[in-house]
Formats: C-alpha cells, structure tokens, sequence
C-alpha cells in the first residue's frame, strides 16, 4: 500500500492533536471552575468548602498546565521519502488487470 511508511507518523501525528485538544479542554474547564469559585467567594467570603474546591482546582490546573508543556516538547515529525534527483527519475504507467499485483511491482520500484 503506498505511503505504509508513513502511516504510523501520522497517527502519532493525530493521536498527540487528539491528547493536546483534550488537556486543552480539561483546562478550560477547570479555569471556569476557578472562576466560578471566585465568583462565589466574592457573594460570600465566608463560605465553607470553597478553599479547599479553590486549592483542588488550582492544582489540576497546574498539573493540566505542565501536561500540556510536556506534550508540546514533544517533536513528532513526518519524514518524508528523499527526494530523487530529476536525472535519476523514471516515469512510467503500469497497466493491467484487477489482482495482477500492480501495486506491489510499483511498491518494489
């Protein structure tokens, strides 16, 4: 199949922007948890249970956050094939019946 070599680059590829999108969304969510909080804190300064949710979510957050870095460390690189010089190069149509092994002649080419 052509491009086999590269299919499990880009799925690396993929899954990171899958897991990148999902801290990024459980951050989001935790902002707005602490902002609620503030808001609530601010109706009633005195209220039990809200410093220890306010300190619950500023660690999540931080946690999220150093994720989140780690994942963008991260280098996942597609690598290309080299590139043929355009005196190496050979153009040629393979023609023929379904099943007749076309793709494997032009993958071993």
């Amino acid at each position: 199949m052509p491009g086999n070599q590269f299919w499990p680059q880009l799925r690396q590829q993929d899954e990171k922007k899958q897991r990148v999108d999902e801290l990024k969304r459980k951050l989001k969510e935790t902002e707005d948890k602490l902002a609620e909080i503030a808001k609530e804190e601010a109706k009633t300064p005195e209220a039990e249970g809200l410093h220890a949710r306010k300190e619950e979510a500023a660690g999540m957050k931080a946690q999220l956050e150093a994720q989140l870095a780690e994942q963008d460390q991260e280098q996942a690189e597609v690598k290309m094939p080299p590139n043929v010089k355009d005196k190496d190069r050979l153009n040629l149509i393979l023609i023929g019946p379904e099943k007749s092994g076309k793709t494997s002649v032009a993958n071993y080419l």
